[in-house]
């Protein structure tokens, strides 16, 4: 599998939908053996608004146009993206498909992503500016937030479903768009039940392998650092 440069966000969802999956990156940063900004031809428009060319455009307009991709950070704590058919892999190599409160009992997830998780499998979906308070963490440093948002993230117990604003008091949006979440369950229905009937082993073998079809010198470790759950 050899795929093509892409320039167009038509072009870019065909070659992740033919991978599987894709770490971001951006030509300025560390993406990676495998990302967006190496697989980007020159033509492409980093951070120019054009809905069609620019790659930074690309990570919000996969969630409103695309049913099958998901954007999050997913990848090393940094942004990345996956499909709905490669989705049960990644969440059967990296936590065996263990559910969150099995996960909390076992002593792996922290007390705030606890608490943030518990507020979204009861919603459909919450922006970070009212999770943040509706989990108790208003009060906490922002990194102790952010650090659950990535944990969460990359274990794929949650991912981005969009963008919102503030609301004002007088009901008017303001500021930066920040993320909106929701559980992975949510996002894609029945990823836990499929992920449960894989074998954790086969399923990291069969990224493993992917990733090899696509850059056949690869080294392990980097595919073990593109698997792996944590940081």
């Amino acid at each position: 599998m050899t795929p093509k440069k892409f320039t167009t966000f038509d072009e870019f969802t065909r070659t992740v939908r033919e991978i599987g999956f894709l770490p971001g990156g951006f030509p300025w940063s560390d993406g990676g053996v495998l990302s967006v900004s190496t697989l980007a031809s020159p033509d492409v428009m980093w951070h120019s608004g054009i809905s069609d060319l620019d790659p930074w455009e690309w990570r919000i307009r996969v969630l409103t146009d695309c049913e099958d991709i998901a954007y999050g950070k997913v990848f090393s704590g940094k942004s990345g993206y996956i499909t709905r058919e490669w989705y049960p892999r990644f969440i059967a190599a990296r936590r065996r498909a263990e559910s969150l409160d099995e996960a909390w009992e076992a002593g792996k997830i922290s007390r705030p992503a606890k608490r943030i998780y518990d507020v979204l499998r009861d919603v459909p979906a919450l922006s970070v500016f009212d999770l943040r308070v509706s989990a108790g963490l208003s009060k906490e440093k922002r990194s102790v937030f952010e650090r659950a948002i990535v944990e969460l993230e990359m274990s794929l117990y949650i991912t981005y479903c969009g963008e919102a604003q503030k609301i004002s008091r007088t009901g008017e949006p303001y500021g930066w768009p920040g993320a909106v979440l929701c559980t992975s369950e949510s996002f894609f229905a029945g990823v836990e039940d499929e992920a449960a009937e894989l074998d954790p082993a086969r399923a990291a073998r069969d990224i493993a392998e992917r990733v090899r079809e696509v850059l056949p010198d690869v080294s392990d470790r980097d595919i073990r650092t593109l698997i792996r759950a944590a940081k």
